[in-house]
């Protein structure tokens, strides 16, 4: 069965400890953090936060869950680094959906209204993105803004330091 482009409720992270990849089973003895971008009627499709890279991982559903209050907490700010991709911060806190201006130290960034996929319209004053549309993965004053190209799950933007949401 086909994946869906689109996960109810936008994309987030979740512990899982089954995972499977066309190239064979990558599960983890103990619960691990993924991110999921997608669903099929049995699993989350995502990928492990940390490891080798594979992406359009099948998270069984039986056995991958939404982090509790007290993960989100824990996981929330924690930065990763992962290989040649450099690092890159954690945020299980919800973004706004509403459309918003962000400014950067480089540049101002006008995000359009969150769809129910999770992803909106994105431009850039002055200096045009290679894209038009994104989800927000991470966004919080005084640290860098995270936007994953929607058209290109796993394909991320990173922004300089956020100095203000309008």
């Amino acid at each position: 069965m086909k994946a869906e482009k689109n996960l109810k409720g936008g994309p987030r992270y979740m512990l899982a400890t089954k995972a499977m990849h066309k190239l064979g089973d990558i599960s983890s003895d103990v619960p691990n953090l993924c991110y999921v971008y997608g669903e099929d009627s049995d699993n989350f499709i995502g990928n492990w936060v940390v490891g080798f890279g594979f992406f359009d991982v099948k998270f069984p559903k039986s056995t991958t869950r939404e982090l509790t209050e007290e993960e989100k907490d824990k996981y929330d700010g924690k930065v990763v680094a992962v290989g040649s991709q450099g690092a890159y911060v954690i945020s299980t806190k919800n973004v706004p959906k509403e459309a918003i201006v962000v400014k950067t130290r480089n540049s101002t960034y006008h995000l359009g209204k969150q769809k129910r996929d999770g992803a909106r319209a994105v431009s850039r004053a002055d200096y045009p993105l290679n894209f038009k549309r994104c989800k927000v993965l991470f966004l919080c004053i005084g640290k860098g803004m995270k936007l994953e190209l929607a058209d290109e799950p796993g394909t991320v933007w990173l922004t300089t330091e956020v100095v203000s949401i309008e």
